[in-house]
Order: C-alpha cells, then sequence, then structure tokens
C-alpha cells in the first residue's frame, strides 16, 4: 500500500510545482483516524524546502511550489476503507455543488476524476481534488491553495 501511495504522491507533487497556492484545510478528517486508510499531509513548511534542490529547473516552475500551503493524500486497498474514501468524497461533492469536473476517465470500472473548487471571479482554484477508484484501491489526492492550471502560474 505505501509503494502505491507514493508513485500516486510524487507525480501529484511535481504537479504542485506548476500550481500556486494560497489556501490550507483538512478536506477529510473523518478518514485521518481510521486504521484503514492511510494519509500523507505535507505542509507548506516541507514543501518550501524542497524547492533547494531544484537548482536551474527553478527557472521553468519559478517559485510557485514555495506557494502551496498543502498537500493530502487519503488511499486504501481494504473493502471497509474503499468504502470510507468513497462515502467522503460522494459527501463532499453533494455539500459542494460548485465543484467543477475538470477532467474524468473511465476505463471499465476505473474510475480517474479531477475536480476543482473555483475562485470566484478568477481563474483560480482553492482545491484540486484528484480522486481514482479501480477494483484493488481508491485513492484522493487534495492540493490546497490558489491553484491554477497554467504552466507559467
Amino acid at each position: 500500500m505505501k509503494t502505491k501511495i507514493f508513485k500516486i504522491f510524487l507525480p501529484v507533487l511535481l504537479f504542485a510545482c506548476s500550481a500556486p497556492a494560497v489556501y490550507a484545510g483538512d478536506m477529510f478528517p473523518e478518514l485521518e483516524d481510521r486504521n484503514d486508510v492511510e494519509t500523507v499531509f505535507v505542509s507548506k513548511s516541507l514543501i518550501s524546502g524542497a524547492t533547494a534542490p531544484l537548482g536551474a529547473a527553478r527557472r521553468f516552475i519559478g517559485n510557485s511550489l514555495a506557494n502551496v500551503e498543502s498537500v493530502s493524500v487519503y488511499q486504501s486497498d481494504s473493502k471497509s476503507g474503499m468504502k470510507a474514501c468513497k462515502d467522503a468524497m460522494r459527501d463532499y461533492q453533494k455539500q459542494n455543488p460548485g465543484l467543477e469536473v475538470l477532467m474524468r476517465s473511465r476505463d471499465g470500472g476505473d474510475l480517474t476524476l479531477l475536480c476543482g473548487e473555483p475562485i470566484e471571479g478568477s481563474d483560480a482554484y482553492s482545491r484540486l481534488i484528484i480522486y481514482t477508484v479501480d477494483d484493488e484501491d481508491v485513492c484522493i489526492v487534495v492540493l490546497t491553495g490558489r491553484i491554477t492550471l497554467s504552466v507559467n502560474g
């Protein structure tokens, strides 16, 4: 299970390099204390420290990684944990009717969904949510901040 979460987390962290952000918050506190759901939280302090080794690559991504507030990952491969993650995501979607579906991919029973919470009056999002479901696991990745989908931020 830990290997899978890091396979998902690394690309998300790289994606966050192009996403300036200024907002943080725990989206699924009900999943935090479950033994059947693995969670990872990365704070702004740790993300900011990760920019130092980038060197010359920094000019391509700017300082946007230093502005990311947080990245949270919720993942489970147990039946009860998968149900809890699905229920949490379904409830969140119902409670947030303004949530925009930016991308949806379905392949048989596998689903990948990219959603964003738009910030009114701008082209930015306060949260980006990457939600994946397959027969073996469910994973929810949450990027918080003032996130734009532009490579230049």
